[in-house]
């Protein structure tokens, strides 16, 4: 049975707390990685990509072992996008839910530091100077409230459109 948009949404929200809440940060392309051929194909197979999510977890070609944390990323992703398929998703819905977590995780990614905003002087000739790089401390983020403003508004916008369209298609 197709759930409704708005559904799809707040468990979008929820998978994206999954994994990008806890000390491992679940990257976009990590996501997409896992399930693009399920999301790409006209008519996905669900047992696929549960054969491919075992043998992600089980370490299977050595993708797990990377370095960089993507290992860390990947395995987590792997126990989480399982823990999707048992949910009671049409393969469709399931398309449509990755999709908008992996847009909800992009939007984080896009975030950087207010440091980071201002606009950098412009370039000038000759040689620049050598001066080491200094890190920006991110601030802790919060599960959902990590999010800038624009993109917050945004998804209430959508949330908002969607309860609209179904109470107006329920009268």
């Amino acid at each position: 049975m197709p759930e409704s948009q708005l559904a799809i949404v707040r468990q979008a929200e929820r998978l994206a707390a999954n994994l990008d809440g806890g000390s491992v940060k679940v990257g976009k392309n990590v996501l997409l990685a896992l399930v693009a051929d399920f999301v790409s194909t006209p008519h996905p197979d669900r047992d696929q990509l549960r054969r491919l999510l075992q043998l992600v977890q089980a370490g299977s070609g050595g993708h797990a072992s990377r370095g960089g944390g993507y290992g860390d990323q990947l395995r987590l992703a792997a126990q989480v996008v399982a823990g999707v398929l048992d949910d009671d998703f049409s393969d469709q819905d399931l398309k449509s839910l990755f999709g908008w977590t992996a847009r909800l995780l992009r939007n984080r990614q896009d975030e950087t530091p207010e440091t980071q905003r201002e606009a950098r002087p412009a370039e000038t000739r000759g040689p620049k100077p050598q001066t080491p790089p200094t890190k920006v401390q991110k601030k802790p983020q919060e599960r959902l409230g990590s999010w800038d403003a624009k993109s917050r508004s945004a998804l209430e916008q959508i949330k908002q459109q969607l309860e609209d369209k179904e109470k107006g298609g329920k009268k």
